[in-house]
């Protein structure tokens, strides 16, 4: 009901102002997700198009509600580039889909190599539904990744305007070389020896772990807070694993990983991994896990 509700207000919203629901905003205007894959559309795209990012800096891709302007606005844009798995796109791109016919959705994520795992789901009303199977979200955060997503966007791209496709795909080799300098320099500073493990709040690092043989040890359990008995065994899976950084994010409570960074004596590191900054993120990264 909520989800009829917000589309019918937004529409009304519209009205109400003097525009038309079904005028274009811009016929060279896309949006995205989150941030980072803002960034990468950017530098796909170039000058001439305008990429809009849905869930604003600041908020959770896993439980943030569009505004009746925001859905008024998508309606008159040409595309849509999803991640693919965020809560905000299981929950509201199928009805999305319903009533802006004429949005072309594309899925960057199509060829990713995805890490089997939990998320929590926001069902729209307010609630948070038990967590169910499925596949680690936050697939932007590794370099490998990134590549194959900066890809699937240039093919896009190039689907939607062909007459510049050369265009897209120039703009599209020079991201590759940024994005393989950043591999480059992540592998160089692992090669010169880093700490074997990490802490975070929320997993949103898995792939990075992953691509660079680091272990992430996850804070809070099936998106809940630990228990003090939780707790209790975290202090003792750090120290087993020489966990020297934790990182936190602005988004979650810090007061467990303050007091898990007491206990085992590590660097409480702030992060951001919904930055559009996606590159330096990267690098703060692997610099702050320097021996």
């Amino acid at each position: 009901m909520k989800m009829k509700y917000i589309i019918w207000l937004a529409f009304v919203v519209c009205i109400l102002s003097g525009c038309s629901p079904v005028a274009k905003t811009n016929k060279n205007t896309v949006f995205v997700t989150i941030e980072p894959l803002r960034y990468l559309t950017e530098q796909v795209a170039g000058p001439d198009w305008t990429v809009v990012t849905m869930v604003p800096e600041g908020s959770s891709p896993e439980t943030y509600d569009p505004t009746p302007v925001q859905l008024v606005q998508l309606s008159g844009s040409q595309a849509y580039f999803a991640v693919g798995y965020l809560g905000f796109e299981l929950h509201w791109l199928d009805n999305i889909k319903e009533n802006a016919a004429n949005v072309t959705f594309y899925n960057t994520g199509e060829g990713v190599e995805l890490i089997e795992g939990h998320h929590h789901h926001h069902d729209g009303d307010g609630d948070d539904d038990e967590d169910e199977e499925g596949v680690d979200p936050h697939i932007w955060t590794t370099p490998k990744n990134a590549l194959q997503m900066a890809r699937n966007i240039c093919s896009a791209f190039c689907q939607m305007d062909p007459e510049h496709a050369e265009d897209y795909q120039h703009n599209l080799m020079e991201l590759e070389k940024t994005i393989m300098q950043t591999d480059s320099a992540i592998r160089q500073q692992c090669a010169q020896g880093i700490q074997p493990a990490f802490a975070i709040y929320h997993p949103s690092l898995t792939y990075f772990a992953r691509d660079y043989g680091i272990r992430q040890i996850s804070i809070e359990e099936g998106g809940k807070e630990p228990s003090p008995s939780q707790l209790e065994s975290l202090v003792k899976q750090c120290r087993e694993n020489e966990v020297r950084t934790i990182f936190i994010q602005a988004e979650f409570n810090i007061q467990n990983a303050e007091t898990l960074a007491k206990e085992i004596g590590a660097q409480l590191v702030p992060i951001n991994p919904l930055s559009y900054d996606w590159n330096n993120q990267m690098l703060k990264i692997i610099e702050s896990l320097k021996p």
